[in-house]
């Protein structure tokens, strides 16, 4: 019983480690690729890690936030297009 209990602690402390190199990868990218603009740069990646978050940490059961995030993730190129075509 204590090795299931240790077993799923490590393995929700990967899950939150892989989701918050993600969230700051993404952002990252949004901030590099995003537009020209630092400030509409900046406010695109604070933006993306706030809608994160709250999907994360909002939505239950829990899947539907990790489904959710997921979806996010997969349309940031498609910030960072509509970013640059935006200039």
């Amino acid at each position: 019983m204590l090795m299931r209990h240790l077993l799923h602690w490590i393995g929700l402390a990967t899950l939150g480690l892989l989701l918050l190199a993600t969230i700051a990868w993404s952002s990252a990218a949004l901030w590099i690729d995003g537009a020209s603009s630092r400030r509409v740069a900046g406010l695109l990646a604070a933006g993306f890690v706030l809608v994160a978050i709250a999907l994360l940490g909002a939505l239950r059961p829990r899947w539907r936030g990790l489904f959710a995030y997921s979806v996010l993730v997969c349309a940031r190129p498609g910030l960072v297009v509509l970013a640059r075509s935006q200039q």
